[in-house]
């Protein structure tokens, strides 16, 4: 059975046939039709037509949960798992691949954060593992054998660079598949000395935060401290909605939501964000209803819409993720 997609592609190549055979009159007439079938499939099955593509709405409207009943671990959740042992396992695996030594297990546990399974693996020797509890790839490492308060900060940014992107490379990391997106000092105390380093897939000359490898090191021991693995599917969903069309649909929305505050500045960029429910909740909080919502982790290729508020005393700002390509606003945030 076709689907509506396929339906609609059909009925183009059959338009397509027909302007090159037949005369204007009958043309118009088959334009009649198809526009008639778009309303009629678009309206029954969630669709964006730009010039002659048809696009799928994308954004999910959020559910109500319970955080506290969501993280019950169920035996279902347990079947559906690795075992403790062939997560310790994998972890062993893991950490051998990365050069880390594998002490005695003090914990392992099975945790469910964000409706995501993971086992959490602690061992004596300080090193923290977190895998997912399905496929049982790494989701996060950590090693606090090795204080950083205790070795001198040497080393300039552009060396640091170089050590770390030498431990891109160890891990086993291909040069072409991640680049270095960003590199900055850690603030967690004044005698800190941790470096953080995001290597991020790229599209179209946008950095993917959501599919990254995220490196802290010691720069001066060569000393891995933690790693942690981003890694959100993504399809580079093509730009239709322009810049001036998503500032006037974010412009529309925050009308719609927000009372009071003169608009001092809007900018707007693209950029890849995931999808929330910060603006669902906005638009719930307005007509009194509250609760705990979240949508599908989605990530798309947006215009980020940023409205700025005249304050003198903070930075008042609202900020709405329009797609790209269907033109929702698919989330957004804020900062007061």
């Amino acid at each position: 059975m076709k689907d509506n997609k396929q339906y609609i592609d059909e009925i183009f190549q059959k338009y397509e046939t027909i302007k090159k055979n037949k005369k204007h009159k009958i043309e118009n007439k088959f334009i009649k039709m198809v526009a008639m079938v778009i309303i009629v499939i678009g309206a029954t099955a969630g669709i964006v037509y730009a010039s002659n593509i048809i696009y799928q709405k994308v954004w999910k409207e959020p559910q109500e949960y319970n955080f506290f009943e969501e993280i019950q671990v169920s035996e279902d959740d347990k079947k559906r798992s690795l075992t403790e042992q062939q997560a310790i396992n994998k972890a062993k695996t893991i950490l051998q691949n990365i050069g880390k030594s594998f002490g005695d297990v003090k914990s392992a546990e099975l945790k469910k954060v964000n409706n995501k399974l993971e086992w959490y693996i602690m061992m004596d020797n300080q090193i923290n593992i977190d895998i997912d509890a399905k496929t049982g790839k790494l989701s996060h490492f950590s090693d606090w054998g090795v204080d950083d308060t205790k070795v001198s900060s040497t080393m300039s940014k552009q060396n640091v660079e170089k050590v770390v992107n030498d431990m891109y490379l160890k891990l086993g990391y291909k040069q072409e598949e991640y680049e270095l997106a960003t590199l900055e000092k850690s603030l967690i105390s004044d005698d800190a000395n941790i470096w953080r380093a995001d290597f991020c897939k790229k599209y179209d000359g946008i950095f993917n935060i959501y599919q990254c490898i995220r490196i802290s090191v010691i720069p001066e021991a060569n000393q891995l401290m933690m790693l942690t693995i981003f890694d959100y599917d993504f399809e580079n969903n093509p730009i239709v909605i322009t810049k001036e069309e998503a500032t006037q649909i974010a412009k529309d929305k925050n009308a719609q939501l927000r009372e009071s505050g003169k608009i001092q500045n809007i900018e707007t960029k693209l950029d890849i964000r995931k999808m929330n429910e910060y603006v669902y909740l906005r638009e719930l909080a307005k007509g009194g209803n509250y609760g705990s919502y979240r949508t599908e982790e989605i990530v798309r290729k947006v215009w980020v819409v940023e409205i700025t508020y005249e304050n003198e005393i903070f930075v008042d700002k609202d900020i709405y993720f329009v797609d790209c390509t269907t033109g929702e606003i698919i989330g957004g945030d804020s900062v007061k």
